[in-house]
């Protein structure tokens, strides 16, 4: 990965097994408009992915995709997946 490149940021960075669980459980929530439609009514964020691929290049470009990513990520931790201290307690 070079300096530029940007990267989802979770609590369980450090964590490989947890980062993969976590990782597939977002996965799901994007994929279930349930959930999209709960966040965005929670959030009032409303980003949809670009549907041209010069629209997709720009939202890359800016980072506007990995930001709605990033705050989509942060939202399913503390919702639905739970942060490391949710899930392990205070050890974490």
């Amino acid at each position: 990965m070079t300096a530029d490149q940007q990267y989802l940021q979770t609590s369980y960075d450090h964590d490989p097994l947890m980062y993969a669980s976590f990782v597939g459980c977002l996965h799901w929530a994007l994929g279930d408009k349930k959930i999209v439609d709960q966040y965005r009514e929670e959030t009032g964020d409303n980003f949809t992915p670009a549907s041209s691929p010069e629209a997709r290049m720009i939202d890359e470009t800016t980072g506007a995709d990995m930001a709605f990513l990033q705050r989509f990520s942060d939202w399913v931790e503390k919702n639905i997946f739970g942060s490391p201290e949710q899930v392990f307690g205070e050890r974490a």
